[in-house]
């Protein structure tokens, strides 16, 4: 049977972490990553601690918890988010993704919901929020709707980008010559990226180096071509 990934942003209560793997019927085929800010807290480890025990019980066996560095920005934690849970499904067991964004810093959250509508562009994702400690309420989307978030950069400009979030500093030139392209080629798909947000140029006639999100993409990108860029 196979499974789902369970990712939670995780704060100083588990009790909404307990709802959700009940309203799914958790089981052994399932599997838990719980995303927090670094260096972890001690209640959110007695968090952890509580929610790995409940899960241990109904036979949720793979848990674990990720600490993620503020300082990375929303990008930078979305895409260590999407890089986590994109070692699970690539593992083959794992059909469906299921994001819990309650709990911890709202930061956090967000974070959580772009790498899940990033994600939702290579496998099947749902996203669950409701009431940190009380059953006040309970909210379940599936990614359906956010296929209008699919990145389409066309293939150049997603290898240049992906070229450049591997060796950062590369210029131009060196990237023609690597990947077989045209300087010009280069050049002008490199503009159309600095454009977007993705890249940035250190001085006049400097390498090329991906912005926060540019890394977010690059992932995304990786992600997408390991399952074929589809579902």
């Amino acid at each position: 049977m196979a499974g789902r990934v369970f990712a939670f942003t995780l704060g100083f209560h588990e009790n909404f972490a307990i709802r959700t793997l009940s309203s799914y019927s958790a089981d052994a085929a399932d599997s838990i990553v719980a995303f927090t800010y670094k260096p972890v807290s001690g209640a959110v480890k007695t968090a952890f601690h509580n929610l790995a025990s409940i899960a241990a019980r109904i036979g949720v066996g793979d848990h674990r918890l990720v600490g993620l560095d503020p300082g990375d920005g929303l990008a930078g934690m979305a895409a260590s988010m999407l890089r986590h849970v994109g070692d699970y499904v690539k593992l083959g067991a794992y059909t469906r993704v299921v994001f819990d964004v309650t709990g911890g810093p709202k930061m956090l959250s967000l974070s959580a919901f772009i790498a899940a509508m990033l994600l939702s562009g290579i496998r099947s994702v749902e996203i669950t929020v409701q009431s940190e400690t009380a059953q006040e309420y309970f909210e379940k989307v599936s990614g359906t709707p956010f296929a209008m978030f699919r990145v389409s950069l066309g293939r150049e400009k997603a290898a240049i980008l992906r070229y450049v979030a591997e060796k950062p500093g590369s210029k131009p030139a060196a990237i023609a010559a690597d990947m077989g392209l045209s300087p010009k080629t280069v050049y002008n798909k490199a503009g159309e990226l600095r454009r977007l947000g993705l890249l940035y140029r250190r001085g006049r006639g400097g390498g090329l180096f991906p912005t926060s999100w540019g890394n977010l993409i690059a992932a995304y990108l990786e992600l997408a071509e390991y399952f074929g860029g589809g579902q």
